[in-house]
């Protein structure tokens, strides 16, 4: 929300200074709210980046855990091996993400999660 009040587009710090500062101030407030190293700081030798929807956090998300796979796979021809889960109320942009990083289609797996079951809500 922060981001879009800006209506900026913020790849990097060339194209939009004050967003790329500010996403590194509200990143290593976050890293220190939950108390994580320095390391994951942009003060520190790293640091995180706030994305502009759901669907980038997935994809991102589905890549980094892909690449981290084949890593203890040892090896791209590998990627007919992996297995994503995901419930069935998970966004609906879950099953495109997971094509876009090659997962195979019956390599997708949804769990169903009966919402109704011991919820005071319904």
């Amino acid at each position: 929300m922060l981001c879009t009040t800006f209506n900026s587009v913020g790849f990097n710090w060339l194209a939009s200074p004050t967003a790329a500062e500010l996403e590194m101030i509200v990143m290593d407030w976050m890293a220190k709210m939950f108390k994580l190293p320095k390391s994951f700081m942009f003060s520190g030798t790293s640091g995180g980046v706030m994305q502009g929807t759901t669907s980038k956090v997935i994809l991102c998300m589905l890549i980094a855990a892909r690449d981290r796979a084949l890593e203890s796979l040892r090896g791209q021809e590998n990627i007919g091996k992996i297995v994503v889960y995901g419930t069935d109320e998970t966004h609906s942009t879950y099953t495109k993400a997971c094509k876009l990083a090659s997962i195979l289609p019956c390599n997708i797996r949804s769990i169903p999660i009966p919402l109704w079951v011991d919820n005071p809500l319904f």
